[in-house]
């Protein structure tokens, strides 16, 4: 057994978990900026449409007699399945869900996903070393190149209906625009 090597992957899993900490950070804060603007979105719109509405986070609703629109949003550093987060936009009658994306704007499919890369099974437990060496260099440089690309990035919303077969794939920058669109 290569010490020395130990010792190097060792080094590694401290870096991987220093990058990996920086990475989610960056995701969360650039999230919970967009979730406050979502949330003043969603007042503004609704309010111009002569609703109530009603901050309880993490539920939002708006309320227009017996009509009510609510907007559930996930916690910032919570992650969707194939996005960066999910939100889920209600409506009372007639009784509508929606499933809103948070992605980057003009990046499709929906989000980006950090590639990861796993190296063949290997019984010699120097090769196991040199392949968990090799994994996780390839996954701090992933994390490193998204996280510089994700800083100069604009996120915004997807909106898709349950009903898959009439999912609007149309990206927005802004909450309200997103709602001026589905509630014309």
């Amino acid at each position: 057994m290569d010490l020395d090597k130990m010792k190097r992957l060792e080094n590694i899993r401290v870096d991987h978990k220093k990058v990996s900490e920086e990475h989610s950070k960056l995701l969360t804060s650039k999230k919970e900026e967009l979730f406050k603007k979502a949330i003043s979105d969603f007042a503004d719109f609704f309010q111009g449409k002569e609703f109530t509405v009603d901050n309880r986070p993490p539920k939002f609703s708006a309320t227009y007699k017996e009509l009510t629109v609510t907007l559930e949003l996930p916690k910032a550093s919570d992650t969707g399945f194939g996005a960066y987060s999910l939100l889920k936009l209600s409506v009372s009658k007639p009784r509508k869900e929606y499933r809103i994306t948070v992605n980057e704007i003009g990046v499709y499919p929906r989000s980006v996903i950090v590639e990861t890369t796993y190296g063949a099974a290997s019984k010699d437990k120097v090769d196991e070393v040199d392949e968990e060496i090799k994994k996780l260099s390839g996954e701090i440089a992933n994390m490193k190149s998204h996280g510089e690309s994700f800083k100069k990035s604009t996120l915004g919303f997807t909106l898709s209906k349950e009903d898959k077969s009439k999912e609007i794939d149309k990206q927005f920058p802004s909450l309200k625009e997103l709602l001026a669109e589905l509630f014309k």
